[in-house]
């Protein structure tokens, strides 16, 4: 039996939060997979207590509030530590039509004795997929806030896992999903003028590392300009 856990990370509404979480509670899953979906609930607001089926999902809350990034990064460490083989993650504004994670798991099984580092949901990747995160330790790239607290992280980590010889791939059956988009920018207007602030600063910064803007990258240095690190040799302390 393969077991693993969707992570679902709240940012503003704990409602969204749940209704991804009984979405995935409805998943089927194939034969010889077992899942579950926790929920990290980053929004600084209780989550209702009383929801019909919420003994099948996990609540878990940071200490403090966190980036995107570091949500990321804080999924694939729990994902080490519970000694998962690899970890889903659903974005709060999404919810899964039936045959979703069945069908990114079919992908799985094509693709699992390569160097994979993400299966995401077709047309639907940086909103519903799996992530392996023994790529993650191995290759001591994480998704990095000090440089990007929000827009460009994911394109930063995956351009440096790609130039690592790790595959993005997708699964193949579209229109499984439904997102809003962008949800906690909408409700939050605090979170919508610092994104108004930032945006085109981290777009610099990508700029800067890679030589130029998403899909005109001229720099192809596996360690990012210098912004990261070698691969890690002990593997078991970088789990910790």
């Amino acid at each position: 039996m393969i077991a693993f856990e969707v992570y679902i990370g709240c940012g503003f509404n704990p409602e969204l939060a749940i209704n991804a979480a009984m979405s995935f509670k409805a998943q089927v899953l194939p034969e010889g997979y077992r899942a579950r979906a926790v929920i990290l609930n980053n929004s600084e607001k209780p989550m209702p207590t009383v929801v019909d089926g919420a003994d099948d999902f996990e609540v878990l809350e940071p200490p403090v509030k966190l980036t995107m990034a570091q949500m990321a990064n804080w999924m694939a460490k729990l994902a080490a530590q519970r000694g998962l083989p690899f970890f889903g993650s659903m974005h709060d504004d999404a919810t899964v039509l039936p045959g979703a994670f069945a069908d990114i798991l079919r992908k799985w099984e094509q693709v699992k004795a390569e160097k994979w580092v993400t299966i995401g949901l077709c047309g639907f990747h940086d909103v519903v997929g799996i992530w392996n995160q023994e790529a993650y330790h191995r290759e001591n790239v994480w998704w990095d806030g000090f440089l990007f607290p929000l827009y460009h992280v994911d394109c930063h980590f995956y351009r440096t896992m790609g130039l690592r010889g790790w595959h993005i791939y997708n699964s193949d059956t579209p229109g499984l999903a439904t997102h809003l988009g962008s949800s906690v920018i909408h409700q939050d207007p605090v979170m919508h003028r610092k994104v108004q602030l930032m945006f085109h600063r981290s777009e610099q910064i990508y700029q800067d590392i890679w030589g130029g803007l998403l899909g005109s990258e001229t720099n192809d240095d596996p360690m990012a300009n210098g912004t990261c690190y070698p691969p890690s040799i002990n593997l078991s302390e970088v789990a910790k």
